[in-house]
């Protein structure tokens, strides 16, 4: 099979490009990492500059129309938008620079068209990458005993998302690889039905023994049934009989349903508690959302209790558990209706091509492969990691140009000198600002917190120094910088480096206020000189009184936080106060000692002797039922350890 078939260098370099991206970004931790971004990143301004200097050789170049612009310009403006109103402007522009990626990988493919033959060359690259995840992941639980089967991917949902790739893929080939012999020699053609059955048992078998993604089995049945219906439906109620009975068979290690169901994770089933506080994030942001990269700071404000653990509220919302659900509370109401509307155009358009075209085994696979992603994603998050968007966006340009709704249109010109200057320029400016300074202050970063590890903390604050001379807004970067001064200050109590602490601390707060753990730290601070002074100001305790109510206003589920606030109100002699936040800290945590311990002094404090023994019996009980108990966290072993230790 000629991939190339005939077509010119420019061309050659770009397809070569869109497959390196599907097998090489993937292994960083789905692209997540910051090595996998920049890989990314490099190969796409590479083809981008190495497609601009050709067109400006040649004096012509063709533009091609679609109306899926339309909706990709609307989005882009939208999360411009989106930019202007957030809170916290790097988090922000660190996923707009994975969006305007998405884009160019987009338009990259845009530049293939017509794709031919090329378009069975991506599907089976993207069927290799799946299956080379596989065995990655075998190789690795084989040799290091890894937990569970999942390669570098992050977690199961995605790493069972790669999965789904190769299954629905070699599934496509199996069922409608024979009906076209004409296209392909035969001998081709069974050959490779022949590897896709191979490969779809080796894929499915790895899936059932992952068997951690109950999201990834809805996504297989939907698929499968998709598949096999258009196949024929005697097919299709066979897959669903075979898939009932796989479910159920029993394992050595229980049934895939019984393991499915997860007993042992008392938050296993909370996912609809997620979803309704997703729902109250877009309710209290409909029109503009949080805003991009925002969700984990805001989602604190939404935390919600189980009832039946132990630590109610030992568990933080750190995404949405839905793309969908994601999108709204990020973008709102109106970015979850632009990205829809993209879906609707490019489901009609497959629709159409079902309906009126040739069901050949490629527009099978790659409609069965973005109809997956999008059921996993409802409930499950695989678009915040870069591999999987990639390849739904190369997925979504092989069925716009399977359409052939397009328009092109051919301009020619006489490229000057400065022409080639003012590339020079825009190359130059996207290689320094969106990849290599976040790329640099990321490298100085990990330095600062390998010489943290060896406890050598003058390296690690030059270090990130530097890292903060890349990026002077990433918030995170100020908060360990005002950690350290806060470390230093605490074993001699200088007023110097009180002032340091004080004024990065602050820095981090200014950059992103929403984030409740600088507000926080700032109240330690503030509580380590209050108790260092002699006498104790009490205009110091009020400085951080008031910073630990910002983070309680960012964080109104944190425990600890009303304990701490509490505790510095008793040590004013404000025990009233005191009293109040230790009741609120135990409506949130029935279980916290020592917050009953505090609260049984505060009455003594202010006379309550009757409740003062009762709120000390409760902490009696506690401390006794909770005796033989090995706490599971860090955040558990606080809530069941005593205020005397």
């Amino acid at each position: 099979m000629d991939i190339f078939f005939g077509q010119t260098l420019t061309q050659r370099i770009l397809f070569i490009i869109l497959l390196l991206l599907i097998l090489i970004v993937p292994f960083d931790e789905a692209g997540n990492d910051y090595i996998g971004q920049a890989i990314a990143q490099l190969l796409l301004l590479g083809g981008w500059i190495f497609w601009a200097i050709q067109t400006l050789r040649r004096g012509k170049v063709t533009f091609v129309f679609d109306r899926i612009d339309g909706w990709i310009l609307a989005g882009l403006l939208w999360c411009l938008v989106s930019l202007s109103r957030s809170e916290y402007k790097y988090a922000t522009v660190l996923e707009l620079i994975k969006i305007f990626s998405y884009v160019a990988v987009f338009y990259l493919g845009r530049a293939l068209f017509p794709f031919r033959q090329a378009r069975m060359a991506i599907l089976l690259t993207i069927l290799a990458s799946s299956v080379i995840q596989a065995i990655v992941g075998w190789g690795l639980f084989l040799t290091h005993h890894t937990q569970f089967l999942q390669a570098d991917l992050v977690n199961a949902n995605i790493y069972s998302c790669f999965l789904l790739f190769g299954v629905n893929i070699a599934f496509s080939i199996l069922l409608f690889g024979s009906q076209h012999l004409s296209e392909t020699p035969r001998r081709m053609t069974f050959l490779l039905i022949g590897l896709s059955s191979v490969f779809l048992c080796f894929l499915v078998f790895t899936l059932f023994a992952q068997n951690e993604s109950r999201s990834a089995f809805i996504s297989l049945i939907a698929t499968g049934l998709f598949l096999t219906a258009f196949r024929s439906k005697r097919l299709m109620f066979g897959f669903l009989a075979i898939g009932i009975v796989l479910i159920f068979l029993p394992f050595s290690e229980g049934s895939v349903f019984q393991r499915l169901q997860k007993r042992n994770d008392p938050y296993a089933y909370e996912r609809v508690s997620i979803w309704k506080s997703d729902v109250k994030m877009v309710r209290d942001h409909p029109i503009f959302g949080v805003g991009l990269g925002m969700f984990e700071a805001w989602a604190k404000r939404y935390n919600f209790p189980v009832e039946h653990a132990i630590a109610r509220y030992g568990k933080n919302i750190n995404e949405a558990h839905s793309d969908l659900l994601q999108i709204a509370a990020e973008t709102g109401i109106t970015g979850v209706g632009i990205v829809l509307g993209g879906l609707v155009l490019l489901f009609w358009r497959g629709w159409r091509a079902l309906r009126f075209g040739v069901r050949d085994w490629p527009i099978m696979a790659t409609l069965s492969a973005i109809i997956g992603v999008l059921v996993q994603g409802l409930f499950a998050n695989l678009l915040l990691y870069p591999a999987i968007p990639i390849i739904l966006i190369i997925l979504a340009t092989l069925l716009t140009e399977h359409a052939n709704l397009y328009r092109q249109k051919t301009l020619t010109f006489r490229a000057s000198w400065r022409w080639y200057l003012l590339l020079g320029l825009i190359g130059g400016y996207i290689l320094i600002w969106p990849i290599g300074y976040p790329l640099l202050g990321h490298v100085h970063y990990l330095r600062s917190a390998e010489a943290m590890q060896r406890k050598d903390r003058a390296t690690a604050l030059k270090e990130l120094d530097r890292a903060l001379e890349y990026i002077p807004i990433h918030a995170n970067y100020h908060y360990d910088e005002a950690l350290m001064f806060l470390e230093f200050f605490q074993r001699g109590h200088d007023p110097v480096i009180f002032s340091q602490a004080e004024q990065a601390f602050q820095r981090a707060i200014q950059a992103n206020s929403v984030e409740y753990i600088y507000h926080e730290s700032l109240g330690l601070l503030y509580q380590e000189q209050f108790y260092a002074l002699r006498p104790h100001p009490k205009s110091m305790a009020l400085k951080a009184l008031n910073s630990f109510q910002n983070a309680i206003k960012r964080n109104p589920f944190n425990t600890f936080i009303y304990f701490t606030t509490a505790l510095l109100y008793g040590d004013i002699n404000e025990y009233e106060r005191a009293a109040k936040f230790l009741q609120q800290a135990i409506s949130l945590e029935p279980n916290f000692i020592a917050a009953h311990q505090l609260l049984s002094k505060c009455y003594e404090k202010l006379g309550r002797n009757a409740d003062a023994e009762t709120a000390l019996r409760h902490a009696n009980e506690l401390r006794e039922q909770y005796r033989a108990y090995t706490p599971q966290s860090h955040y558990e072993y606080t809530l069941l350890r005593p205020l005397s230790e």
